[in-house]
């Protein structure tokens, strides 16, 4: 597909690494979903692959909806690392305006959006921010992970319960 970049990076000693950079678009939310999940399947099953499937659904819009990447010519980045405790998902974004940082919030009962977080933070077992340059994998995703921000959720191997879906 043009404009989408994807490159696995991998040493020796060190787990397995996929990084894909979407067009930063709303119809690539889905393509980045599918490729989230059937990458995590292959490396740590498909509980996590469920997990990871919609958890990264959330993680893409925000970075659609609250940063530069949503904006024409924009780009997310994806960066899926395994290791024995699952997979871990990295999910950079160009940054927001004024550098705001993504946090949970009260949506309210009536409100249509804004329960994204809340959705990642009781999914995962574990998540949060960082400067796209602090992220430690940033790297497999050049050029676009190292600036903005990077949010990033972990999802265990095997079972979890609400991890699949019925």
């Amino acid at each position: 597909e043009r404009g989408v970049m994807t490159r696995q990076v991998a040493a020796i000693s060190a787990p397995p690494v996929l990084a894909h950079t979407f067009p930063g678009t709303a119809a690539q939310a889905a393509v980045a979903r599918h490729w989230v999940q059937a990458a995590a399947a292959r490396m740590a099953g498909p509980d996590a692959a469920d997990l990871a499937e919609l958890a990264v659904s959330e993680l893409f819009t925000n970075a659609l909806r609250h940063s530069r990447s949503g904006r024409p010519g924009g780009t997310i980045t994806v960066i899926i690392t395994c290791g024995p405790d699952g997979v871990t998902v990295h999910v950079h974004d160009q940054g927001a305006a004024g550098g705001v940082v993504p946090r949970p919030r009260d949506a309210g009962d009536e409100a249509e959006s804004g329960r994204g977080l809340l959705i990642v933070q009781e999914l995962s077992a574990a998540w949060g921010t960082r400067p796209g340059a602090e992220c430690s994998d940033a790297d497999a995703g050049r050029p676009a992970a190292g600036s903005g921000r990077c949010a990033w959720f972990a999802c265990p191997p095997g079972n979890r319960e609400g991890g699949r879906r019925t």
